[in-house]
């Protein structure tokens, strides 16, 4: 592409960006009735005692109940091209509520590229927490916003450190583009690291420099925040599967986190750069049961509701028993007649 047409389309952008209502960004009042009957119907099986609030970030759920051994949920990931009209890959002004109401299949939702109609996501959401939208300087922010059935802490956004491209190199540096954090609450007791993100796109060297950083910017977040907790990472990687610098760059990704790939673990044939990458944790073990890319995102004429496909995930998680602890004994005393030394 020339570089006068980079030029019109980032002027494009701009105007577009100036000309979007702020509206699109209010959250719709969702009622506590129709909160509770969602729970009650997908959740039957959680243990009574989940506090239910209005927005994720507003408070932290209560953790009554016995804590259960073992469950299972469906997370799903998905770039719903949020940009304005003007310049979408998609249609989002009509097709993020048809979007919206599809999630309502999956327990945890993670969308990319959520820019300028989130109120049109939620207007036909059913989740009963979700993440409060970007509140930072960038006129554009970050895209990133969670959906869920269980409550979670209040999302954590860092912005890359490094972007490539404002008129070349697919315009990064436009957006906010980073992670969210979280911890999810998929049962009283049992808590999961939930990661999204969205690293640099375009093909050239200095965009593979700049996903490398990426990278390192979120493993050092990774290492300092959730050493050895369950960890569960979705959203768009551009790292393409047969690209071979990608590859590379995916494999040192998943080995230095000592991650798995969903699409992997359930032998998939069709990986996308759309993807999820998880590991264990010291309590709690993780595992794929099913991996899929839903044929029900597209409109009345069969076409697709966004640019990339969403990639839906089955999590199965089990606490793993701690070994059976032993009081400590005095010096010279044998079990079963000691004293507790409490010096």
């Amino acid at each position: 592409m020339s570089d006068e047409v980079h030029v019109i389309r980032t002027i494009t952008i701009a105007s577009a960006l100036l000309l979007t209502s702020a509206s699109a960004l209010v959250n719709p009042v969702v009622t506590q009735s129709s909160r509770d009957a969602l729970w009650n119907h997908n959740h039957k099986q959680v243990p009574a005692g989940n506090t239910l609030i209005s927005d994720a970030n507003d408070a932290p759920a209560s953790n009554h109940g016995p804590m259960p051994e073992s469950g299972a949920f469906q997370a799903v990931t998905y770039n719903i091209a949020g940009l304005p009209e003007l310049v979408s890959r998609s249609r989002p002004s009509r097709n993020t509520q048809i979007i919206g109401r599809l999630l309502n299949t999956y327990d945890l939702v993670l969308v990319q590229e959520d820019f300028f109609y989130h109120g049109e996501l939620l207007s036909t959401s059913r989740h009963p927490f979700h993440s409060k939208p970007y509140e930072g300087t960038s006129i554009i922010g970050d895209g990133l916003n969670q959906l869920s059935v269980f409550p979670f802490s209040p999302l954590q956004r860092e912005a890359w450190s490094d972007c490539n491209g404002y008129i070349s190199a697919a315009m990064d540096c436009w957006a906010s583009k980073g992670f969210t954090f979280s911890r999810l609450s998929v049962a009283p007791g049992i808590e999961i690291d939930v990661y999204n993100l969205h690293f640099d796109a375009g093909v050239g060297m200095e965009d593979d420099v700049v996903r490398r950083s990426n990278i390192k910017q979120l493993l050092r977040h990774v290492q300092a925040a959730s050493e050895g907790r369950p960890v569960i990472i979705g959203g768009d990687t551009n790292l393409n599967f047969g690209i071979v610098s990608e590859e590379k760059m995916l494999e040192s990704f998943r080995r230095r986190g000592d991650f798995r790939i969903a699409c992997r673990e359930a032998s998939c044939r069709q990986e996308r750069k759309d993807r999820f990458l998880f590991r264990s944790g010291d309590n709690i073990r993780l595992d794929v049961i099913h991996w899929s890319i839903p044929a029900a995102f597209v409109d009345d004429n069969g076409h697709a509701l966004s640019d990339h496909v969403p990639i839906a995930v089955t999590y199965h998680w089990q606490v793993i028993p701690s070994p059976p602890s032993h009081e400590p004994l005095l010096y010279g005393e044998k079990r079963g007649h000691y004293k507790l030394w409490n010096g």
